[in-house]
């Protein structure tokens, strides 16, 4: 279900494999592409625009959107607890905060265990799972898509019960980047208002968190004292959550109780330990500068366009 007022734009993930880019069979795929592209000429004006500066097709940087990372294997991976619940979100989000008609969305899921949860993009999933076979065959699949997603896994509980984990998907082969820290106390404001999301009576909780003022809407229906990102401390499962500026949004639209359990596991992607303060810079550098970044973070993106290709960047922790 969508928002009153906003222009939703889902980020289609088209995956191809480089013989399909080749010098012999790249018309008909290019062609294709474009096609695509071109079906809303609104939703991918941002795209076509970086297609006439002559940026390669080995990856697509949309202005107005997050940094493109390819799909990465998911075939080595550890253990760390079961699925209890497995939680859905839908997740707009306003990229650019000087074209906020323009929203794009996700879908991320949320995996609780008995005591991690984990936090994670279903569009990168879906496409990580569809490239893994190529990647461990030895093929090197591309992924081009129109709209690209916040690059974060989270887990929390990990590896301590007041720990949280980052993985931060660095873009075009960078590395990927992790750090650790406290969960953060959230001050909670219960109010009286109370409105039904899914057929679950909820109710109303302010707070102030990463720069921004938060309402949720959480219901003690389900005694899960738990949400997306890094919300939770509420006497129920949280099943919406926005800003008061409009600029990101996580609604519940499915729960699975998994009774019979999956695995919560973190993919082996060779993670470089590093702290929230370093990545912000490496992050800042990444939308000020993206070809003078990803080259000094051993990337393997080229641009043949403007080497100042400046990305708005609105993160939701200011």
């Amino acid at each position: 279900a969508g928002h009153a007022g906003l222009s939703q734009h889902p980020a289609p993930i088209l995956c191809y494999h480089p013989a399909q880019l080749s010098s012999t069979s790249s018309c008909g795929a290019r062609e294709g592409l474009i096609q695509a592209l071109t079906t809303n000429y609104r939703y991918n004006m941002k795209a076509i625009k970086l297609i006439l500066l002559g940026v390669s097709l080995f990856s697509i940087l949309p202005l107005g959107a997050q940094v493109f990372d390819p799909p990465r294997s998911l075939a080595e991976a550890d253990s760390l607890d079961r699925v209890q619940y497995r939680v859905l979100y839908q997740l707009d989000f306003i990229s650019d905060p000087t074209d906020r008609e323009y929203v794009t969305q996700d879908q991320v899921r949320l995996d609780i265990g008995t005591q991690i949860c984990k936090m994670y993009s279903l569009r990168h999933y879906q496409a990580d799972s569809v490239a893994t076979p190529l990647i461990e065959a030895g093929q090197s699949p591309r992924k081009i898509v129109t709209d690209v997603v916040p690059p974060m896994i989270l887990y929390k509980g990990y590896p301590k019960t007041q720990d949280i984990t980052t993985d931060y998907r660095l873009p075009a082969g960078a590395p990927v980047m992790s750090y650790v820290e406290p969960k953060p106390t959230l001050q909670w404001q219960v109010k009286p208002e109370k409105r039904e999301i899914l057929g679950h009576s909820c109710q109303r909780a302010e707070v102030t968190f990463g720069g921004r003022q938060w309402i949720a809407w959480f219901t003690p229906e389900i005694p899960l004292s738990e949400g997306p990102y890094k919300f939770g401390g509420l006497p129920g499962l949280i099943l919406e959550v926005a800003d008061s500026e409009g600029d990101y949004r996580y609604t519940c639209i499915g729960i699975t109780n998994l009774s019979a359990g999956e695995n919560i596991v973190r993919w082996k992607w060779n993670q470089r330990p590093t702290t929230r303060k370093e990545l912000e810079k490496i992050i800042v550098q990444l939308y000020a500068n993206p070809e003078q970044a990803i080259k000094a973070l051993g990337g393997r993106m080229g641009f043949k366009g403007d080497p100042m290709l400046n990305l708005p960047y609105n993160p939701i922790e200011k």
